[in-house]
């Protein structure tokens, strides 16, 4: 399994992305300003039509059309360019705000296999480390948001280049938000027949820290390898439950290791 397969798919995980920053734990990172043909896909021109749209795509049973980065999924409804979602740490009971914090950014993502797709950016970083990492999403025509992309562009262990995931690497559907999700629904992520995480919808009316109504998702990554996906905080997996909330548009709380410490969109 490459590394990326196990770093580029725990973007959203807070025991990767928490960081110190270092010096000024009440400011978030930034996003710096790169160069965007660092992103494009070299492997696949841009495929329109005679009116300059997206053609419909299909992989499996999932088609795409040219509306499929206008991410309209209710717990996902994400348009390009916005920007600036800034996530700060909190632990404790009561809580209280921790010195982790990361920032994300949405942007076009272009092309991807015939696909348009929006990008997420992911920042964090500070004198405990630097992370830079991009995804691509896109929304099929039933309404799921599905990771398409991984790459990336600065972590610990270095760069690594952009990975194909779910569909486009003829792998079952990785879903970041199904359309309509029920209790008791389950999907993985895997790659090559191995499965990697679990998700499983714990509620659709969850309640935390004031926010009530919320889509309460348990994400479990097989640590030991075993495809059994222990449910309990302590190990051997590891398990992050997310809530997201159709009021802000995106998940806005992560709980990681277990109820008392997380990350929270401010």
């Amino acid at each position: 399994m490459t590394r990326i397969a196990r770093i580029g798919v725990a973007l959203w995980v807070v025991f990767v992305v928490v960081v110190v920053v270092g010096g000024c734990g009440d400011q978030a990172p930034t996003v710096p300003s790169g160069n965007e043909a660092l992103y494009e896909d070299p492997n696949y021109a841009p495929d329109t039509d005679q009116d300059g749209d997206v053609p419909k795509a299909t992989f499996g049973s999932y088609t795409f059309n040219s509306t499929s980065h206008l991410l309209a999924n209710p717990y996902v409804a994400l348009k390009p360019n916005s920007a600036g979602w800034v996530f700060r740490e909190w632990f404790g009971s009561p809580p209280v705000t921790g010195g982790g914090a990361m920032i994300l950014d949405a942007s076009y993502g272009g092309m991807v296999r015939g696909v348009k797709t929006l990008r997420i950016r992911r920042v964090a970083g500070g004198d405990d480390g630097y992370e830079d990492e991009l995804i691509w999403f896109a929304q099929d025509t039933a309404g799921n948001v599905h990771w398409l992309k991984v790459m990336v562009l600065a972590a610990e262990g270095g760069p690594e280049p952009a990975q194909y995931v779910g569909v486009l690497h003829d792998d079952p559907a990785w879903f970041f938000v199904p359309n309509a999700p029920t209790v008791g629904q389950m999907w993985y992520h895997e790659t090559d027949g191995v499965r990697l995480y679990r998700h499983r919808v714990l509620s659709t009316t969850a309640t935390f820290r004031g926010h009530t109504n919320l889509l309460r998702v348990q994400r479990i990554l097989d640590e030991d390898g075993n495809e059994v996906f222990g449910t309990g905080w302590d190990g051997p997996d590891d398990r992050d439950d997310w809530y997201f909330e159709t009021s802000t548009g995106m998940f806005n709380i992560t709980i990681d290791v277990d109820p008392d410490r997380g990350m929270i969109r401010f």
